[in-house]
């Protein structure tokens, strides 16, 4: 991003901070994200991810660029707000993105959306998975394969015993 003034000419001595959040999204609750250690990417472990949702970075002779941000909900019509301050925090001027569509991205992980929390000895019983993108979408595209299911059962004295407190 560059600063301009009114007649569209580069400002390049300009001193301050641009601030980048999404303003615009499918459901109004989707976050912008930003990887923490600037290798981007979604491992899944929130731990790792700076999640305020607002960035900021300072101009250098009259620019920014931002890097690492990303979006995980699949969906259309995003939008990001830019808003321009000076040195001593006075907000001077916004401008938005236009629309954009985060799509659906490439097979991740196994996704599991149902599984049981008890099953009675010798009664069949179901279990949902899906394949997940980076951004926990279903990927919808991936629709034959095997999926193997294996189980450890614990019995349920060993259950109780795990979730006793001292």
């Amino acid at each position: 991003m560059r600063v301009n003034d009114r007649h569209g000419v580069w400002q390049p001595s300009f001193a301050g901070n641009l601030h980048v959040k999404l303003s615009h999204s499918p459901t109004g609750t989707e976050r912008l994200w930003k990887e923490s250690d600037g290798q981007g990417g979604h491992d899944g472990d929130d731990e790792d991810h700076i999640i305020s949702g607002v960035y900021s970075a300072p101009l250098v002779q009259g620019e920014t660029r931002f890097s690492s941000l990303y979006v995980n909900t699949a969906g259309e019509n995003y939008r990001l707000r830019f808003l321009l301050t000076v040195n001593t925090g006075q907000s001077i001027a916004t401008t938005y993105s236009e629309p954009f569509t985060v799509e659906v991205g490439e097979p991740f992980q196994i996704g599991v959306i149902a599984s049981p929390s008890l099953i009675l000895g010798g009664t069949a019983f179901q279990a949902i998975a899906s394949i997940r993108d980076k951004g926990f979408n279903t990927v919808q595209s991936v629709n034959e394969g095997t999926v193997s299911v294996l189980s450890t059962f614990i019995p349920v004295d060993e259950v109780s015993m795990c979730m006793e407190r001292p």
